[in-house]
Formats: C-alpha cells, structure tokens, sequence
C-alpha cells in the first residue's frame, strides 16, 4: 500500500529573491507578458518569489529608470524613495499601535479595580451603621462600668435550679446505663470494654471526671456567691 504523501511536505517552500535578482525577475516576466499587470498580479503570476510590496517598490524605480511604462489610474505616482518613507511610517505607527494598546489595557484594569471599589454613598451608609452599633455597644457597657452586677440574683438563682435539675437527670441516666453496660460486658477486661464503647461511640459514659461536676466549677468562678 503506498504511502499518504503529506501535502505540506510536498509544498516546495518559495524562495524569495532580493536586490538585483528580484530587479531581474521582474524585468524579465514584464517583458515576457508585454502586458500591463499591478504588483499584486506580478507577484502571484511569479509564484511569490517576490513579495508584493517589493515588487511595488521595484516596479517604480524600473519605470524610474525608463525600462518598463508606468501608469497611473486616478493616483499620485509613486516613487522607491516614497515607498520606502511610508514603510517607515507604516512601522513606526504599528509600533504605537503596541504601546497604545498596552497602555489601553492597563487603563482597563485600573478602571475595573475602580468599579469594584465602593461608592461614597455605600460608604457613608456603611459608616453610619459602625456609628451605630459602637453606640448601642457603648451603652451597653454604661452599667458595667459603674459597677452593675452582670447578672441580678434571681436570674443566678434560677440558673443554679435549673443546673441542679439537669445534674440530678443525668446523674440519674448515668447509673442506668452504667448498671447495664456493666451487664453487657462482664465477660470483656477493661481494655475490650473501652474499645466497644468507643465503636458504639458510648466513651463519654465511662467513668470519667464528670462533664456537670467540670461545668460547675467554671460557674462557680463566674458567680462564687451563690454557687459555693
């Protein structure tokens, strides 16, 4: 089976010819068409050995030398040298073109961090919540500072029944669940006890210093007088 022939590979690459030989192979092709052609035709019909804007340039300065006929249709004429200052241009505006746009993007990017910031109205807004919140607050801290109890007696008297209620409860559950587990697994030691309570995830109702007991005595810090 023959092999796929790949049609780049097969594309010859054009070789561009320069200076007095691109010169020549203009002259050379006018002369064979003796017909009238632009350089977009000369240059295609050479098979793009010549670019276009050299065989513009060479196509002026062979009429300049009298060896074809140049004519114009509703156009200024030409000449190598102006060619040659409009290339100039033409590369000094590209290059501009490059810094405006790097500058128009850095301007963008300002312009959007701008958009995001808020505005002074959503500011003055926010200031004037803060303002507000700091004054609830700091009256709020009016009694504390005057030496009011944080908490009245009764509200502290209501939290120690309340306490006492809860403890007796759980208390309470704890024995029950202890006399049960104690029955469940009187056939493991202690390590297998404590590694099935932890599977059921039952570990914090093992003998352990007691939660109530631990909480107790942080409320007994917080209000001493009445919890002692």
């Amino acid at each position: 089976m023959p092999a796929v022939r790949n049609k780049d590979v097969e594309k010859e690459k054009v070789l561009q010819l320069k200076g007095k030989e691109a010169e020549e192979r203009i002259l050379k092709y006018m002369k064979e068409a003796n017909r009238p052609y632009g350089a977009a035709d000369v240059s295609a019909n050479i098979k793009g050995v010549v670019s276009k804007p050299a065989t513009q340039k060479i196509l002026a300065l062979l009429a300049e030398r009298g060896l074809i006929t140049q004519k114009t249709y509703d156009c200024d004429e030409l000449s190598s040298e102006q060619f040659d200052a409009l290339e100039g241009q033409i590369k000094a505006l590209e290059e501009e073109v490059k810094d405006l746009t790097a500058k128009q993007k850095q301007l963008n990017s300002e312009l959007k961090e701008v958009r995001s910031t808020p505005k002074d109205a959503e500011l003055d807004a926010s200031n004037l919540k803060m303002e507000s919140q700091i004054e609830g607050l700091e009256k709020a801290l009016e009694p504390l500072r005057a030496g009011a109890v944080p908490i009245s007696e009764a509200e502290v008297l209501k939290l120690e029944q309340d306490w006492m209620k809860w403890k007796i409860e759980w208390v309470s559950r704890k024995k029950v669940f202890k006399a049960a587990w104690g029955t469940a697994t009187e056939s493991l030691d202690s390590n297998e006890g404590i590694e099935l309570a932890d599977q059921l995830g039952q570990s914090r109702m093992l003998p352990s210093p007691s939660w109530p007991d631990m909480l107790y005595q942080v409320l007994s810090k917080i209000v001493p007088s009445t919890l002692s």
